[in-house]
């Protein structure tokens, strides 16, 4: 008995017994012990845009030409798993489970229904892990434009839960219902998280804003039908850090080095890189030259899944001429790129101090430290705003490029003192004639 489940077209027909072959639902067929099981997908298609034999060809079920054919088919590539998971897993157990039930579980996970016996027992926690298991398998989209959630979104909910799992062991509580969300919560667990996990006073405002979200979300989904805190006292701290951003001038310097060690040599070409195109790290080690079309990188962000189009700088024409007119390619950890940056950054004789700040346990501390030690990955995102904000490039856009969706945030970026904005305004004065 086979089973791998199978994804089919439903056949209907229109008033005049014509077949419909437009906007189409997607049904899917398993056999289990009990009987064969029909499942709705809830996934419309044009006929056109399906592969009726996928299988056989193992490609998708869902044409590239489809509207949101990516989404769809991790959609459908996930209920297959666990309806195979839930398949094998009878065979395994030799424990019956009737058609009916079979879906309800497949519902449990991928079209999860509300009751109000379950709106009085469902705890955060257990909405959290709900969440989390719906944004991973695709069955819940961002709503405002049906994509599925990157990866980067479902690490930082599983961040939370586990932040939250270690809190109720410090307070020896066993769950986290809706209620116990207040303000008496906000002031425990901060004393939690500055003073026994002693961590960055950024680290806890993103825990806050992600509880806030999920609080807000379990609202709209009836899980959850009040705010037990008040906005006021149950705020998402921050502090603007010290990061740095480097020059044209310095950018010159790291290009002229005379490196040896191949590795190094990459890492330092994928760093330039980066600091001519504000590519995060995850971007720029999954960059191939297909990317690459009349100068100009398009791609689709791995952090975000927003698309950019990136001019490509001249500066960045002899690195590609160095790897067969191609980007170097290198497979490294972000945390060994990291360490590789600093080196280079210190052959580079970057040793001035600097003034910088930390927040460990919620407490600012200020220090010098020297340059290389502060330059890392992100730098390179920095460097690209900062440069081009200060040679006047109009902010939006820097900001279609860098992919900040408010000028707020991507302010945040630049790093640009007072006197630069001084000197910056003085010559645009003298340009003006005034």
């Amino acid at each position: 008995m086979s089973s791998t489940p199978k994804f089919y077209l439903e056949k209907r027909k229109d008033k005049d017994g014509n077949p419909i072959i437009k906007d189409c639902l997607i049904r899917m067929y398993i056999t289990i012990p009990s009987g064969r099981v029909e499942y709705s997908t809830g996934i419309r298609v044009d006929q056109k845009h399906f592969v009726s034999d996928y299988l056989k060809r193992g490609k998708d079920p869902i044409s590239v030409k489809a509207a949101n054919f990516g989404d769809n088919n991790d959609r459908l590539s996930a209920l297959s798993n666990e309806a195979s998971r839930l398949r094998n897993l009878i065979a395994a157990s030799k424990i019956p489970m009737a058609v009916k039930e079979f879906k309800e579980s497949l519902d449990l996970v991928h079209r999860p229904k509300r009751t109000d016996a379950a709106l009085d027992d469902t705890t955060f926690v257990d909405y959290l892990q709900l969440l989390i298991s719906q944004r991973q398998s695709g069955v819940k989209t961002k709503p405002r434009d049906g994509k599925k959630y990157s990866d980067a979104n479902v690490r930082k909910l599983k961040s939370l839960l586990s932040s939250l799992t270690k809190y109720l062991k410090y307070v020896r509580k066993r769950d986290l219902k809706f209620e116990d969300i207040n303000d008496s919560f906000y002031d425990r667990y901060k004393k939690f998280c500055y003073e026994v996990q002693e961590v960055q006073i950024s680290t806890f405002g993103g825990l806050v804003k992600d509880i806030k979200a999920v609080m807000e979300e379990a609202r709209k989904d009836k899980f959850n039908t009040e705010k037990h805190f008040s906005e006021s006292k149950f705020v998402s701290p921050s502090y603007e850090s010290h990061a740095v951003a480097l020059s044209l001038e310095q950018l010159d310097i790291i290009y002229s080095l005379k490196i040896e060690d191949y590795i190094l040599d990459q890492v330092r070409d994928m760093f330039l890189i980066g600091c001519y195109t504000a590519l995060r790290f995850s971007d720029l080690s999954n960059l191939t030259i297909d990317k690459l079309e009349d100068n100009v990188i398009r791609l689709t962000q791995i952090k975000t899944g927003d698309r950019v189009t990136i001019p490509v700088s001249k500066k960045i024409h002899p690195i590609l001429k160095k790897y067969n007119n191609s980007f170097p390619g290198l497979k490294i950890k972000l945390n060994d790129y990291n360490v590789s940056v600093r080196k280079i950054m210190e052959m580079a004789e970057f040793n001035a101090k600097i003034e910088t700040n930390n927040s460990t346990g919620g407490k600012i501390n200020k220090y010098e430290i020297e340059l290389f030690k502060k330059i890392s990955s992100h730098t390179a995102r920095r460097t690209y705003a900062t440069i081009m904000f200060k040679l006047r490039v109009p902010t939006l856009l820097i900001m279609a490029v860098t992919g900040h969706k408010t000028e707020i945030s991507f302010l945040k970026y630049i790093r640009a003192t007072n006197e630069d904005k001084a000197f910056m305004m003085a010559q645009e004065m003298e340009r003006l004639g005034l």
